[in-house]
């Protein structure tokens, strides 16, 4: 994996996102427009993150959120984009695996005003799980009065069955989200 996608990555997984970042670089390595910004913010949209990019005055700064991903000019290199992380007085970001903690004075220097937003999706896979495991438990509870009211041992042995099957079929949905 190349690291020219290290603050899409950064920034993904601080929104809790989650995607295959060899199905991601084989996508963006196939868009028409790749290498250039437009390929980076299609492939975002075929994975259904929405993104987006704008151009934003250091004096709007305040406006954007706590994370997000702006393009930097440092000196003696080439403008790109850094995955940027508010903290309280100082801003973070990550050059070459080194953390770079900057005040907003040092980062304004460094500002070109394209600044790239994604959005956190409003329902997460943590939702979903809840429901499945909620259906399970419930399940389990039934069965368990079942037996104790008919003193059955064959009814804990068709729970066993019912459970493993229902398990196999939870795991087997949430493997392909």
């Amino acid at each position: 994996m190349t690291k020219e996608y290290n603050y899409v990555y950064q920034y993904l997984e601080k929104e809790g996102i989650c995607i295959d970042k060899n199905e991601f670089e084989i996508q963006i390595q196939s868009h028409p427009q790749y290498p250039y910004l437009l390929a980076i913010t299609d492939t975002l949209s075929f994975f259904n993150i929405q993104n987006g990019v704008i151009r934003a005055e250091f004096s709007e700064i305040e406006l954007l959120p706590h994370n997000f991903a702006v393009l930097l000019k440092e000196e003696g290199k080439e403008s790109q984009f850094y995955f940027i992380k508010k903290n309280k007085r100082n801003y973070t970001y990550y050059r070459d695996n080194t953390t770079v903690e900057v005040s907003e004075k040092q980062l304004k220097s460094l500002w070109c005003n394209t600044v790239f937003l994604i959005e956190k999706p409003e329902s997460t896979n943590k939702e979903n799980l809840c429901k499945p495991c909620l259906f399970v438990s419930l399940l389990f509870l039934i069965e368990i009065c079942y037996a104790l009211l008919y003193g059955s041992t064959s009814t804990l042995y068709s729970f066993q069955s019912l459970f493993f099957l229902v398990l196999i079929l939870l795991t087997g949905s949430h493997g392909s989200v």
